[in-house]
């Protein structure tokens, strides 16, 4: 006991020595212990002065725990917090030092500029500046918007990329090259066209197939046109379609002329080769087909790349259908497992013509496709009709908006998915019927097959809004959605939600 009265009697005495010193000390050459210091002033930099460095647990016996700090070092401290952070009373919230670690969305895409190459096609030089100027005003999809909300962005973030290599599978190449098509085929590679590799035989007058740099004139300004105009944004559908514009570096096109029929199918291949290492690669194929007046095309459209390597593919095409004209597309993406696939697809159908895509979704990691259809004349018809096979973890994602701006329009859409161990599919389908168009005939379904207990179905949104100016009868507006998913059974459609907005009526129908 004598031996702890000793010490705490010792522990007084020099405390007290302490204490006096301090207080007798001149003001401007105190001794303060650091840790009586605020943390957020301690811790800041001086300028023209630096920090002693952070000392490892070894090492800090052989240092002072006290630093000498005067009072005027202390103000030059707090002065150099409020010149960082300004007034804390116009704050909103507690202050905060900036933040200049960039996310993982800004680094994926300065991977993909890291990665842009220069062209020789005319004109692209100028679409990819718009595409650029136009992209730094946008923002990097997140989980916060709701177009992105079911999709993995993670996975396509944390990609990094490297410049590729150019190399074709010739052997898988010609597996999906069709027989119909044998003297019309044509390939593009890393999203430019490849001329050794495509097959283009004689075609009607007028008729022209390939890429831009052999178009004639009159058709490369109609494209340019076409290729410079970025889908309303929908879905999200304006920072992918943008991004392409900025970094595509060739246009496939189909000019079909007035009143041409085109009997043979065209077949166009778009295939992304790899790095040779483990970095990805990426590719911006971009397509438009112009269908002129009465006239009548198909064409079959590949989605494809080296199987078993990563890259990144934001393919943008755009379909104008003329007046009384058809264009039917049949549409394969299988791109290798490792993949990340987001597209857009914008069609637009002028009275009496008919549009028709027909397409199935095989691969990809990640797969996400945006179609827009606008249907703006009178007895304007459109089809969709889409299969998503979700296997071996695959994640397929179909969001569709058909707007009817015409009386008497048509559009029928089918979407069929199929889930299968640890995949994830997802369909959201919007019909907009707009004011003053009467007569209108639309019917949305979604169709799901889950194939095990840890696939998933999503279907966030489904509904058909109607918006009149003045009082009018629809005569039927069919919009039919799955029921909740049962395992193993094609579903029975319900009508699952209609929004009329203004003043109408409409009948609703159970179709089963």
């Amino acid at each position: 006991m004598g031996s702890i009265k000793a010490w705490e009697t010792l522990a007084l005495a020099l405390a007290i020595f302490f204490g006096i010193r301090l207080l007798t000390a001149p003001t401007d050459n105190r001794m303060l212990p650091l840790r009586f210091l605020p943390t957020r002033v301690a811790r800041l930099q001086i300028p023209g002065q630096a920090m002693r460095p952070r000392l490892r647990p070894a090492q800090r016996k052989f240092q002072s725990n006290v630093y000498k700090v005067t009072s005027e070092s202390v103000d030059r401290m707090v002065s150099t917090y409020d010149t960082i952070l300004g007034n804390e009373k116009d704050l909103q919230g507690p202050p905060r030092l900036p933040n200049f670690r960039k996310t993982a969305a800004e680094n994926w895409r300065d991977s993909v500029f890291s990665v842009k190459t220069a062209t020789s096609v005319p004109g692209i030089d100028a679409i990819n500046e718009e595409g650029t100027a136009t992209l730094e005003t946008l923002t990097l999809p997140n989980k916060k918007q709701e177009p992105f909300r079911h999709l993995s962005l993670r996975r396509i973030f944390n990609n990094r990329f490297a410049y590729s290599s150019g190399s074709v599978d010739a052997k898988m190449l010609k597996r999906y090259q069709q027989r119909e098509t044998e003297g019309y085929q044509l390939v593009f590679v890393d999203g430019e066209y490849s001329e050794d590799l495509s097959v283009v035989g004689s075609l009607p007058q007028g008729v022209y197939v390939g890429g831009l740099a052999s178009c004639p004139p009159e058709i490369r300004e109609k494209v340019h046109e076409k290729a410079r105009v970025v889908p309303q944004d929908i879905y999200g559908s304006e920072y992918w379609a943008t991004l392409n514009k900025a970094m595509l570096k060739d246009i496939a096109v189909v000019y079909v002329p007035e009143g041409v029929t085109v009997e043979d199918h065209i077949q166009f291949t778009f295939y992304t080769s790899s790095s040779g290492n483990t970095k990805g690669t990426v590719s911006f194929p971009r397509m438009v087909i112009i269908s002129e007046k009465e006239s009548d095309a198909t064409v079959l459209v590949n989605h494809m790349g080296e199987m078993g390597t990563k890259y990144y593919s934001a393919p943008v095409t755009t379909v104008d259908v003329g007046f009384d004209a058809h264009m039917t597309v049949y549409y394969h993406q299988h791109q290798s497992l490792s993949a990340m696939h987001t597209e857009v697809i914008n069609a637009t159908v002028e009275e009496d013509g008919h549009f028709k895509w027909v397409g199935m979704l095989t691969g990809a990691s990640v797969g996400r496709i945006n179609m827009d259809v606008d249907l703006i004349g009178e007895d304007a018809e459109a089809e969709v009709y889409g299969a998503s096979i979700c296997s071996e973890g695959l994640e397929l994602d179909m969001h569709a908006f058909i707007r009817h701006h015409g009386n008497h329009s048509i559009s029928k859409q089918e979407h069929r998915t199929i889930v299968g161990p640890k995949s994830h599919g997802v369909f959201r389908g919007q019909i907009l019927v707009l004011k003053d168009a009467l007569g209108v005939d639309c019917d949305q379904q979604s169709r799901a097959l889950l194939l095990a207990n840890d696939g998933e179905v999503a279907n966030p949104r489904y509904f058909t809004g109607i918006h009149l100016s003045s009082p009018s009868h629809l005569q039927i507006i069919r919009a039919c959605s799955s029921n909740p998913i049962i395992p193993y059974q094609v579903f029975v459609y319900s009508v699952r939600e209609l929004r009329v907005c203004g003043p109408a009526r409409v009948d609703r129908q159970r179709v089963g």
